[in-house]
């Protein structure tokens, strides 16, 4: 008898550990299988996504996937903003509670408000729409920058260099100048020297005859 029981139970899990390793991987891979409903209000089935005739164990077993999936520290979860995130986990909640008995089905659905008409979803989506443009808007004013200060820099260097040029010109030709000046002062003294001696000597050739 418990042998009859170990090889029912054996496919049993086997089915279970496949749906889940399944689940697993859709989750994880970035698709979600069973997207939250877009509309106000959905009833559990629809949150479920199950027919009504759905069993007790099909419910139990799409619980699973969905807190697994709507979890607030699932990838699903952490892009959207916490208010929205909670109020899904908390509907998903009462939708199971509605399926199995716990609470009565109402008519008008679960309480929730849905993804597109969510008015902090629609400001969470301004203000991240907003920063992805300032930050946009912030990486062009740094290219901006980049390109304003490599043109000053170029521009003052150009400046620079010519002004250092102009000056060792200038430096130059006061050498020049200088040493011109220099030679011909010597010159002049050279000259006024043979002058002196030649006028010295024709004084004592007039003084001997």
């Amino acid at each position: 008898m418990w042998a009859a029981q170990r090889q029912v139970s054996r496919p049993l899990f086997g089915r279970l550990a496949g749906v889940h390793s399944a689940t697993t991987r859709s989750t994880s891979s970035g698709s979600n299988p069973y997207p939250y409903p877009t509309h106000t209000n959905p009833n559990p089935y629809q949150i479920f996504h199950l027919p009504h005739n759905a069993s007790q164990a099909e419910v139990k077993r799409r619980y699973i996937d969905l807190v697994r999936i709507y979890h607030p520290d699932s990838p699903v979860s952490r892009a959207l903003p916490p208010e929205v995130t909670d109020g899904r986990f908390q509907a998903i909640t009462k939708a199971y509670d509605a399926l199995r008995g716990k609470t009565p089905m109402t008519p008008e659905g679960i309480q929730s408000t849905s993804d597109a008409q969510s008015p902090t979803l629609a400001v969470w989506r301004a203000r991240q729409a907003r920063r992805l443009d300032l930050d946009a808007g912030g990486d062009d004013r740094w290219k901006d920058r980049v390109i304003l200060f490599g043109v000053i820099f170029t521009i003052a260097g150009f400046i620079v260099q010519t002004m250092l040029t102009r000056r060792e010109a200038l430096e130059e030709m006061q050498r020049k100048a200088s040493h011109a000046t220099q030679n011909t002062r010597t010159r002049h003294a050279q000259r006024t020297e043979d002058w002196a001696l030649a006028a010295s000597e024709s004084d004592e050739t007039r003084k001997k005859s």
